[in-house]
């Protein structure tokens, strides 16, 4: 899924938050893991909150901020 992702997004130009397999986000420590995740796809409530939300709002404002400058 997540390479047809990929492919989708070049085809198409758009940009995408990747969870799967970006080094920054899974770079966390074995005990956060555990306390982040309710198994290896779904993360908990803390999970979301601690660790995937504040992730995603932070590429999202880069994307953001790139086609604002890119506007200029």
């Amino acid at each position: 899924m997540v390479l047809l992702l990929k492919s989708i997004a070049q085809k198409w130009g758009i940009e995408i938050v990747n969870l799967w397999d970006d080094p920054e986000l899974n770079a966390v420590s074995a005990e956060d893991y555990k306390r982040f995740m309710a198994d290896p796809i779904h993360p908990t409530l803390e999970g979301y909150r601690e660790w995937w939300s504040p992730f995603i709002e932070e590429r999202i404002n880069r994307m953001l901020d790139f086609q604002q400058c890119s506007k200029i």
